[in-house]
């Protein structure tokens, strides 16, 4: 993952031919030779930015971010992915290009459309906090400008009980094994405290957007949504969907949520089973959490002492430390939300998966290369219950 942006370590790593570039092909003149300025002089380029308009500063200081967001290995790899039709290009001109910013910066001056898909697809494999619903139509959905609108006005009109979603926009983005739908509903007004361009201070009232994602898997007739809070609330979206996207009604079995079964982690023999090739160092669960039969309001969390590291049997031992079984047998005890850890190579943390597991459709994983990998084991291991039905 990139580090927290600095415009000083970014204007470090880029090389000055790289940064000329982007001046020049934006329009912006600046007053400094480059090609006179060492590399990792920066000092000049920085004050040279400061002292423009206000608006082209901020314009400058935001394109850069977005290039540095994409710049490691995880980002050009997704900037790869959506190369499509002129993968080869693309890669033959990355292949003679040092360094991961000078990569990205040429992606972003050359190929701009390649850029805006990945960013986007970069910002929603890095989400976490995903919402599943199962039991849905293995096709792929409609793209088309109707449905976009149709789903952006029901989107709208259900925010406005809330007083906001005057407006929504909605977008598309597809992958072979996936369609998101990105939706902009406008939030509620906001007043910030700023400087104008004369450098005093004023206050402006903004209307921003909130987001809402529906990623739907046609292979798996999976619907994953970032952006709801409540089940209700989640219910809703998803009939949203099925009846806008989908074109179908949103009956009971297609509101089934029971998309993680976690039953099974009670059990201190239950069995990760990896394949060698992904070289698998452990796989532990570090916490569960349990609601009791018949009393839902009883609830009992137990985590594995961190110091354990790598040893999987940690967390059980505590249960049989501090839960006495006659007053709560096991079969009583129900797993509504557990935290696992998943090692793959790398040294220290490097290469370490650590997710939350809720019941019954919730998750953190995000969209990695490791993440995806613990995607597949879940349902494997009979976690994950879509691939099932």
């Amino acid at each position: 993952m990139s580090k927290t942006f600095s415009m000083k370590r970014f204007l470090i790593a880029t090389s000055n031919e790289s940064l000329a570039g982007y001046f020049t092909a934006k329009g912006i003149s600046i007053e400094v030779d480059l090609t006179a300025l060492g590399e990792a002089d920066s000092g000049p380029i920085m004050k040279s930015i400061q002292e423009m308009p206000r608006d082209v500063s901020s314009r400058i200081e935001n394109d850069f971010r977005d290039i540095h967001a994409l710049s490691y290995e995880g980002g050009i790899k997704t900037l790869l992915a959506e190369t499509r039709d002129n993968f080869d290009e693309i890669s033959d001109a990355l292949l003679v290009i040092d360094g991961h910013e000078d990569k990205v910066m040429w992606v972003f001056l050359n190929k701009p459309e390649v850029f805006e898909s990945a960013s986007t697809w970069h910002r929603i494999d890095t989400m976490t906090r995903w919402r599943h619903r199962k039991n849905l139509p293995k096709a792929r959905p409609a793209t088309d400008d109707e449905t976009k609108a149709a789903l952006a006005g029901v989107l709208s009109e259900y925010f406005r009980e809330e007083a906001r979603g005057r407006n929504c926009e909605v977008e598309t983005y597809e992958r072979p094994d996936c369609v998101c739908y990105h939706a902009f509903p406008e939030d509620y007004a906001t007043t910030d405290m700023c400087y104008d361009e004369d450098g005093r201070l004023q206050r402006r009232i903004r209307k921003s957007v909130f987001e809402i994602i529906f990623c739907y898997h046609p292979d798996e007739g999976r619907l994953s949504i970032n952006g709801g809070g409540r089940k209700d609330q989640i219910d809703m979206l998803c009939e949203m969907f099925t009846d806008n996207v989908l074109k179908i009604p949103a009956e009971p079995d297609l509101k089934n949520d029971r998309v993680f079964d976690l039953s099974g982690l009670k059990n201190r023999d239950f069995e990760f089973v990896t394949d060698p090739a992904d070289n698998v160092e452990f796989v532990r669960v570090k916490s569960l959490g349990f609601s009791v039969v018949g009393n839902s309001g009883r609830k009992i969390a137990l985590e594995a002492d961190p110091d354990n590291n790598g040893n999987r049997q940690a967390v059980y031992d505590h249960i049989d430390q501090s839960i006495n079984k006659e007053n709560v047998p096991a079969d009583q005890m129900l797993v509504k939300k557990a935290t696992i850890q998943m090692k793959f190579p790398g040294k220290g943390n490097h290469g370490s998966v650590t997710f939350e597991i809720g019941w019954p459709d919730s998750c953190t994983l995000k969209d990695g290369e490791n993440h995806r990998k613990v995607k597949e084991y879940l349902k494997r291991w009979g976690i994950d219950k879509c691939a099932t039905q």
